[in-house]
């Protein structure tokens, strides 16, 4: 870390201890029957995600994770990885977009698997695309801004991304992907953070100079230890249904999906609700 970010790193945290907001440790109270049934009263089902965990536990033998990737969360890591491509049938001729992909090795997985072409985004890579493969082209933009053409995308994967949307960019993102997909082609968010609260996670020391602005109407939770991290969305039923399935294009069916029984795969595992969306 800079010298400068540990200023505001520092800065930051003596700006909450003043503010005499209690840390919060851990998430919210949290009920996943009250939020199904938020979205049951919303007219949205849930299907139950049932894993096959052969068929998973077969994948990461024969993907090529470097040693040490995610630490203590990979099995939750490599299975959000895992599930995001089960909703379609990629082959060489088809076109990835993996957004926020911070460095993952999650392109060169699904090429090894299955020889499609792959995009990684990130808001953090340097600014315009770079071709490292034949296959793989990295952009660094803002996903809500993709420099692609329409219908021109088969997958667009978002593994622990859309939270990090900060102001109207997950409003954007549900447009962009309209724009992007091709009739057939698939959105698939996982984990889609819920909660019965709308509410924003920051880390009280996070390095940012110009912390972000929360949305209205949702509730600010301080979380020590939580990776630097300035924003956090968790969505509420209504929230989601507003902000995000709100601007998607009405050619685009959802689908919501939840995830039964994460203790067969690890302890680490958090996955809850999955969210697919299907150009028509």
């Amino acid at each position: 870390m800079s010298i400068l970010s540990k200023y505001h790193t520092a800065k930051n945290y003596i700006r909450f201890l003043l503010s005499g907001t209690q840390a919060v440790y851990g998430d919210l109270p949290y009920s996943k029957e009250k939020v199904e049934q938020s979205f049951r009263e919303k007219g949205i089902v849930p299907a139950p995600y049932s894993l096959d965990v052969e068929t998973y536990r077969a994948f990461v033998e024969k993907a090529r994770y470097p040693d040490g990737e995610y630490g203590d969360y990979f099995a939750e890591k490599s299975l959000e990885h895992f599930i995001s491509f089960q909703f379609s049938s990629l082959t060489e001729q088809s076109l990835v977009v993996d957004v926020a992909n911070a460095g993952s090795a999650f392109p060169q997985i699904i090429n090894d698997l299955f020889g499609c072409r792959v995009i990684s985004n990130d808001l953090t890579f340097p600014p315009g695309e770079v071709a490292l493969e034949n296959w793989h082209t990295r952009i660094g933009c803002n996903a809500c801004h993709l420099p692609l053409a329409d219908a021109s995308v088969d997958l667009i994967t978002l593994h622990c991304a859309l939270e990090m949307f900060e102001g109207d960019d997950d409003k954007n993102m549900a447009k962009e992907a309209s724009r992007l997909l091709k009739p057939g082609g698939k959105m698939v968010i996982i984990p889609l953070y819920m909660n019965e609260i709308h509410h924003v996670f920051r880390d009280p020391a996070s390095s940012r100079r110009v912390l972000p602005e929360i949305d209205k109407g949702s509730v600010l939770i301080y979380r020590k230890n939580f990776w630097g991290v300035s924003f956090a969305r968790f969505y509420s039923v209504s929230a989601f249904c507003d902000r995000f399935l709100a601007n998607v294009d009405r050619s685009m069916k959802f689908n919501l999906f939840t995830f039964t029984a994460p203790e067969s795969v690890d302890k680490n595992v958090y996955l809850s609700w999955i969210g697919v969306f299907e150009k028509q």
